[in-house]
């Protein structure tokens, strides 16, 4: 995780809308790597450790159950509703995207 990502998380909590919160994120990171790490069989073919110690200080997005292998080094964790499940962060610092599906707002509204 990057040592600027808790003062940011901060910072868009205080904004109303998530328009505002994306102007904000526009080019925060500018001229950073981004490193994805993202759910499926071959991540469990890497070496955990490893893995954390190379990424503690990079900027790093997880997506969906990739987050249990890596979660001490994210900065952005991605979701959505389709097979989700409780995620058990280590840190509150992470920024957490939930993209929401259109049916599952629709059956959430009535």
């Amino acid at each position: 995780m990057k040592k600027e990502t808790p003062e940011i998380k901060r910072h868009i909590n205080t904004l109303g809308s998530i328009e505002e919160r994306l102007d904000y994120l526009k080019d925060i990171y500018k001229d950073e790597t981004m490193y994805w790490v993202t759910a499926g069989p071959s991540l469990g073919e890497h070496n955990k450790q490893r893995l954390n110690d190379f990424l503690s200080d990079k900027l790093v997005c997880s997506v969906k159950h990739s987050y249990d292998y890596i979660g001490k080094c994210v900065d952005f964790h991605l979701l959505n509703t389709w097979n989700h499940k409780k995620t058990h962060y280590v840190s509150d610092d992470t920024i957490v995207m939930l993209f929401f599906s259109l049916m599952w707002c629709l059956t959430r509204s009535t």
